[in-house]
């Protein structure tokens, strides 16, 4: 059986699909499905031929709702269906289970009507349910748990290696994956050709996109071997490795620098490679490239046309939905490092994110790694709105915040072949100091790279080679300073010459600054230097290949060859200018005159890549002017061939020598032909051995291919022979299976909105505030002695003590709750005794002594209780002063373990503000009096507080109260709740010094503002004030209103001293009905029609008399003016 956990696999809206499509097939129905929010709570119906109707409703919940299950019968009762079905990401025991049959009698006709975790993982597990699980990826892009042990690394060391590492970076990757319109249509693209071509702009998404698609393939469809392939050579390797393989060759047509990723005769063999693989069951071949360096090869290479646009899909931005642009982007969000501040600034912004013209994922992805945590939330976002409509201003801004050493050592850097030793760096660095003279007023080396490392660069210790290796961190870093060295060439070419000290960085600087400048004799130099080191071993090594990022591959492969100076010749000519050079053209021809001769010797010091590249070496030669005999090129060439059994290009020649090569040919036509077939008949064997018609057929194709382009038919006893092998190979199913046949599921579209609320609630959760009837659940559940229940009911109905009732609120902090009253036996209504023995449970629970737990949970509380939300990065709670105070790092899991905080993704939530304000607070009423006068002064010294928005309802008879923070001004409290906490906790510590010296001092000051004034025009002012709008109906009731709050007003609604509403009547009576409808507008409400009388915009102070408002303003007025001992 499946051990799904369906809660943390699925959002809501996901959740409620996989039911529905569960269902379908268990209940052989087709169940509608309806618009969220639109659904009066039905998330699927059938009604049958007889009209009988079946509702099915999915409920993502990890605990039982029972308040809200009793809301859905309710729902029920008015539908009256024949059949209700409920599905759940929950397990329940067999009496919840019951209780649930008999709360939805009699519209659950059976147990089975209730569908667990359990049974779905159950039912899941059976054949009928399979193409289910493969349409839900985020079920099973997991569900491999060890990585195929397959692979043979004692074979293909390196190269499995490198896919190992990607197929690790794939399935982590695979937890926020995003499936939008285009992986179904390049899924369904891939079913049925096992080749893709994806091609488009940078940073749509084309590797994400290649790597999911071919996880599909390893974890749903059996497929062993996951290939990371970085050369053409790595996709003939792939084919001997496992028996069923996914290959991932990603940027497969080169990097922005260079000329041709792949040498003609590698597209040639990719080409051939993609023609072999068409059909095959047993290998899927995704490639990736971007739009504008595809067509750059087309026009290089037009005969491949035809085959990439066979294959192709372009990957477009214009092709996402705001819906998939929104998933994506909150995809980043959910992997990034922000702050929970920053983070929730950044979700809110989504509309103006995913509607910005530069929208772009990899921007996204980029800005999100360089965030700063000391970053306010909306500094952060200002900066990513920069950072989107120019992300080169990103990099300019590092680089010109960068000392001048910093920015020596980053452009001498992007020289290297990356990564490079960090040893090699230094003596580059150190040597252009000398160079730039008194180097004992420049910043030492490892300063240097200390700075860089906080945004440039990263270093790798390999202990094995002794060595450390330095890199970029960010592809865009490279990208940036080689368009900076473009622009700025000029002012920056001494220093780059000066801090050449190798091969690899005299022909980077050849090949791709000083090739195309006028001044013929700095390009000599640096030619000259590229020739002088043609013969020193290379700085790279093999080992270093595992730490080379795909846009530093192609760099490594051009630079990183061990003693292959015909490699590095060919790299040179290719830099030498017609006119230009002529005092180095001596070199090149003994050069190549002296290996013609070490090949006449025969090939065994002739590596492969020598022979391979030596054709196209010779047409360079020639097209520079120089000369070559034809025969000894060509018959030196031949001989080598023929010698080591490789592959014959000999059809290079043509083009250098077109009257020679008809002859050439006709001489040794014996020879090529006994070459060629030698080799194919090794090749068919191959094939044969592998079982493959297809392989075996078109192995055989291209073996006639090559005899023809030389116009040689095939030998008789070849044909046979081959013939006979054929009737040995098992033909292959030409029929696809019935899975590859299955469509890709269509996915229900969801609106942006959907989108949204689905991703608010994984990412910040749900309303987690327990209702009356589960507040009541858990006191019946509890092990408490009776006389405590009995409290606790009380308690639930009257709020008060109001510490105990705000406990009893949410799971977490009740079941807390109940540990202390466990421990203590009797009901705590003192505060300062619940406090104590709340420290003490927690010290328990976490096994820390209350004398290093106490002041930890003040000093901690003086940092956050101003915060909006405590939910922190684990590295902003372990470097916060109270944990650097009072723990170690490795204490941190304790504090988890124990219950303080839990665990949000990367970010961990303080599991009730009271547990830091009551410690606070309690200390805060234990100061001097002198300390504590000063702390209240602090406390209300600030001038700039924008007010709090309040906003009131009538529900029931009753009016609800919700408080929200003005968008203007400064203010210490960001959470008004917390707030408001913090002055109930000091009233109840302290109550004389803080209503003395907070409160009454902010009355003085309050009521000082209408001194001489009339009462008429006091209450007049004090409405002003509050800036409140209320609602009132025809008849007179006040429905709710509006009102912003200052600090005073804060404090005496927590201290229930008074409330703004009290300031009008609860329902004006007919005469003063007649002054709203003369004065105010009504308008039309959701709940029907009302007057909206907004103070703020009263003129007459006869019509605040008028409408009844002046006495029971004055009378509130009256208990400020009490506080401070005014009368």
């Amino acid at each position: 059986m499946s051990n799904y956990d369906f809660h943390r696999k699925f959002d809501p809206m996901e959740f409620q699909r996989f039911v529905r499509d569960m269902l379908q097939v268990r209940e052989h129905l087709v169940f509608e499905s309806f618009k969220d929010g639109k659904d009066e709570g039905i998330d699927g119906r059938h009604i049958s031929k007889d009209g009988e109707v079946t509702i099915l409703q999915a409920k993502r919940w990890k605990v039982l709702r029972k308040d809200e299950l009793r809301k859905e019968k309710e729902k029920m009762d008015i539908i009256k269906p024949d059949r209700y079905i409920l599905g759940l990401s929950m397990n329940l025991d067999p009496s919840q289970k019951a209780e649930i049959m008999e709360l939805f009698a009699p519209y659950i006709k059976s147990p089975d009507d209730i569908v667990t975790e359990n049974d779905f993982n159950n039912l899941i597990g059976k054949p009928e349910y399979r193409s289910i699980e493969d349409n839900y990826r985020s079920l099973w892009s997991e569900s491999t748990q060890t990585m195929k042990r397959v692979m043979a690394e004692t074979l293909h060391g390196v190269l499995l290696g490198d896919s190992r590492r990607a197929l690790e970076d794939a399935m982590k990757e695979a937890e926020v994956f995003v499936q939008t319109e285009v992986y179904s249509k390049a899924l369904k693209q891939l079913k049925n050709n096992k080749v893709i071509i994806i091609a488009g702009e940078p940073g749509v998404g084309k590797t994400t996109l290649a790597c999911q698609l071919a996880l599909y393939y390893y974890c749903r469809k059996g497929f062993d071997t996951f290939i990371w392939a970085k050369k053409v050579d790595d996709l003939s390797a792939a084919l001997s490795i496992g028996s069923k393989r996914v290959i991932v060759f990603d940027d497969f047509w080169g990097s922005t620098f260079q000329e041709s990723s792949i040498a003609g005769k590698d597209e040639q063999q990719l080409a051939q490679f993609i023609e072999k693989i068409y059909g095959q069951r047993e290998t899927v071949v995704l490639l990736t490239t971007r739009e504008y360096i595809l067509e750059q090869g087309l026009k290089k290479h037009a005969d491949l046309r035809e085959i990439i646009g066979k294959y192709k899909l372009e990957c477009l931005l214009e092709e996402y939905s705001p819906v998939d642009k929104v998933r994506i982007y909150f995809g980043h969000l959910k992997r990034s490092n922000l702050t929970w501040e920053q983070l929730k600034q950044l979700f809110d912004a989504h509309k103006l994110v995913i509607d910005s013209p530069n929208y772009n994922p990899r921007v996204v992805e980029m800005f999100l790694k360089q965030t700063d945590p000391e970053e306010s939330p909306q500094d952060c976002e200002d900066r990513f709105f920069s950072y989107l409509e120019r992300p080169e201003r990103f990099w300019e801004a590092i680089f010109e915040g960068l000392s001048r050493e910093a920015r020596i050592a980053y452009i001498l850097l992007s020289t290297y072949p990356v990564p490079a030793r960090l040893g090699a760096l230094r003596e580059s660095f150190c040597k252009v100091i000398d160079w730039m003279g008194n180097p004992v007023e420049w910043k030492d080396f490892g300063s240097t790279i200390a700075e860089l490392e906080k945004t440039v660069i990263k270093t790798i210790h390999l202990p094995r080679l002794d060595t450390i290796l330095v890199k970029f961190q960010n592809p865009s870093a490279y990208d940036f300073i080689y368009s900076f060295l473009a622009k700025n060439f000029r002012q920056y070419q001494q220093l780059l010459v000066q801090g050449c000290r190798c091969f690899e960085q005299y022909i980077y600087l050849l090949n791709y600054f000083f090739k195309e400048l006028p001044d013929g004799e700095e390009y000599g130099y640096v030619l000259g230097k590229c020739i002088d080191t043609i013969y020193e071993p290379s700085i790279m090594s093999e080992y270093f290949r595992e730490y080379i990022t795909d846009n530093e591959w192609e760099y490594y492969e051009e630079s990183g060859e061990e003693d292959a100076p015909l490699e590095r010749y060919y790299k040179v000519l290719k830099c030498l200018n017609e006119g230009r050079g002529e005092a180095y053209h001596g070199f090149f021809t003994g050069f190549l005159q002296g290996y013609l001769r070490k090949m006449a010797e025969g090939p065994w010091d002739i590596s492969s890549r020598d022979l391979e590249i030596f054709p196209e070496v010779i047409k360079v030669f020639a097209r520079k002017g120089f000369r070559l005999d034809a025969n000894t090129v060509m018959g030196v060439y031949l001989d080598c061939i023929l010698k080591s059994r490789t592959r014959l290009e000999l059809d290079g020649f043509r083009e250098i020598f077109p009257g020679f090569y008809p002859d050439f040919l006709s001489g040794h036509t014996q020879e090529i032909k006994n070459h060629i077939e030698k080799n194919y008949k090794e090749k068919l064997c191959m094939a044969v051995a592998e079982g493959g018609e297809y392989s075996f057929r078109y192995t055989y194709n291209e073996g006639l291919k090559e005899l023809e382009k030389y116009g040689i038919e095939c030998s008789p006893d070849w044909k046979k022979e081959i013939d006979e092998y054929a009737g040995w190979v098992t033909e292959d199913s030409k029929k696809d299976t019935e899975e590859e046949k299955e469509e890709i599921r269509e996915e229900s579209r969801i609106s942006y909105e959907q989108a949204v609320r689905s991703n608010e609630e994984e990412l910040f959760g749900t309303n987690n505030l327990l209702t009356s009837d589960e507040i009541r659940d858990m006191i019946e559940d509890s092990d408490l002695k009776d006389e405590l229940k009995e409290g606790l009911y009380t308690i639930e109905e009257e709020g008060e003590p109001w510490f105990i009732y705000h406990f009893m609120e949410e799971r977490d902090t009740f079941l807390l709750l109940i540990r202390v009253l466990e421990d203590t036996g009797y009901m705590l209504e003192n505060l300062m005794l619940f406090t104590l023995h709340l420290i003490r449970q927690l010290s328990q629970m976490h096994g820390i002594d209350t004398e290093r737990l106490m002041p930890f949970l003040i000093e901690f509380g003086a940092e956050v209780v101003w915060r909006k939300e405590v939910i922190l990065t684990r590295e902003e709670i372990i470097h916060s002063q109270a944990y650097q105070a009072h723990f170690e790092e490795e204490d941190f899991d304790q504090l988890v373990n124990g219950g303080l905080f839990t665990a949000k993704r990367q970010w961990y939530k303080l599991v009730d503000i009271l547990l830091v304000i009551l410690p606070y607070a309690l200390f805060i009423s234990g100061m001097k009096l002198e300390d504590k006068k000063e702390y209240y002064a602090d406390l209300i010294s600030e001038r700039d507080w924008p007010l709090k928005g309040v906003v009131t309802k009538r529900l029931e008879g009753k009016m609800y109260s919700s408080i929200y923070m003005a968008d203007i001004g400064y203010y210490q409290f960001h959470n008004p709740y917390h707030e408001a906490l913090l002055y109930k906790a000091l009233e109840s510590f302290d109550r004389n010094d803080y209503m003395e010296f907070a409160v009454g001092a902010l009355a003085e000051e309050y009521c000082r503002g209408f001194t001489g004034l009339t009462e008429a025009r006091t209450a007049y002012g004090i409405m002003k004030d509050v800036e409140l709008v209320i609602e009132v109906d025809q008849q007179g009731e006040v429905l709710g209103g509006q009102n912003s709050l200052s600090q005073l007003w804060m404090m005496l609604e927590s201290l229930e001293i008074t409330q703004v509403l009290d300031l009008v009547p609860d329902c004006f009576d007919s005469a003063q009905m007649s002054v709203i409808r003369q004065n105010f507008e009504l308008v039309n409400g959701r709940n029907g029609e009302y007057y909206k009388v907004i103070f703020g915009k009263v003129e007459d102070v006869d019509i605040i008399e008028k409408m009844g408002c002046v006495e029971p303003v004055l009378s509130e007025y009256r208990k400020i003016c009490a506080l401070c001992g005014r009368n």
